[in-house]
């Protein structure tokens, strides 16, 4: 395997956010919310249906409970990292930008077998719909590419798209390690800390939490504490801080299917709830930004 330059993990971040500078991003403070999947994220959701343009990079912990394996996996782990670019509208020239953003990071793209194989992901909780690449070097999918075609059930105004590097994977692959713990984070002086030395025992201990500790009926209470809260805040038109509830009732139910204690049924009707308040909060927002833009061309009409 042939390994790139810069291999260390704090070194990529760098020079990827340093690359989508050059191509004119904003980079961004990642979402304080827990986000499961990248088209989660309150920026794309809210962006993505209105005209306004965006061009933003951040770096973004990504929670998966159902992979909680106490840092005995290989590669799995409960939480993970991404670095994301949401363009709004889309490049021509996507899957350019994105090879040239890996020369970046030392990657001899003609001494690698990196290939797209066509996706169409969906994230029914949200009501997301999209077309794409998985992008895997050797046979490891490090990265996704994807255009937005639907958020909240309703189709977006523009294409944006999203390139989103799986920053473990894409690492792993760069130092020539097999096990995410063996990462070498930074060269500090004399020392290289390792991705084990460094959140290790948060996974050992979120893992227990998440599969051993938490009660099903606290996740319950949870879940539909969050679902009132987003009731009451679309009655008062907060679509923002009803998106943030909605964020952390699928993090409940997210939880709950980790530990395998919902029926398939079940989760029928906790995706459907979640899809139909994502429509909800989706459609009033939408109103909002077409009231906006009407009373915006009226002023200016008027002067």
């Amino acid at each position: 395997m042939v390994q790139a330059k810069k291999k260390y993990f704090q070194e990529v971040i760098s020079s990827l956010q340093q690359f989508w500078m050059d191509q004119g991003a904003m980079i961004l403070p990642p979402s304080s919310d827990i986000l499961s999947h990248n088209t989660l994220h309150p920026d794309i959701f809210f962006k993505s249906m209105a005209s306004q343009a965006s061009n933003a990079t951040y770096l973004q912990p990504i929670s998966k409970p159902e992979d909680a394996r106490y840092a005995k996996h290989v590669y799995r782990t409960q939480r993970h990292y991404t670095l994301q670019t949401f363009m709004n509208p889309s490049p021509q020239n996507l899957q350019e930008l994105y090879l040239h953003s890996l020369k970046t990071i030392g990657i001899a793209l003609n001494m690698q077998d990196i290939r797209f194989t066509r996706t169409n992901p969906t994230s029914p909780m949200i009501g997301v719909s999209t077309t794409g690449w998985a992008c895997c070097q050797n046979g490891f999918e490090i990265s996704q590419i994807y255009y937005l075609e639907r958020i909240g059930e309703l189709k977006c105004s523009s294409v944006g798209a999203i390139i989103t590097y799986q920053l473990e994977k894409l690492i792993m692959l760069c130092q020539g390690v097999d096990n995410v713990m063996d990462l070498k984070w930074v060269k500090d002086q004399n020392n290289e800390p390792t991705y084990g030395e460094l959140f290790g025992q948060t996974e050992i201990e979120m893992s227990t939490h998440i599969l051993e500790k938490i009660l099903d009926s606290d996740l319950t209470s949870s879940f539909e504490h969050h679902f009132q809260q987003i009731n009451l805040l679309l009655k008062n038109n907060l679509c923002v801080a009803s998106y943030n509830m909605l964020l952390k009732a699928c993090h409940d139910f997210n939880l709950l299917n980790a530990k395998g204690s919902l029926r398939q049924s079940e989760k029928k009707d906790y995706i459907a709830r979640l899809n139909t308040s994502a429509k909800i909060i989706a459609a009033s927002y939408n109103k909002t930004i077409s009231s906006q833009t009407k009373s915006n061309q009226t002023t200016l009409g008027h002067n």
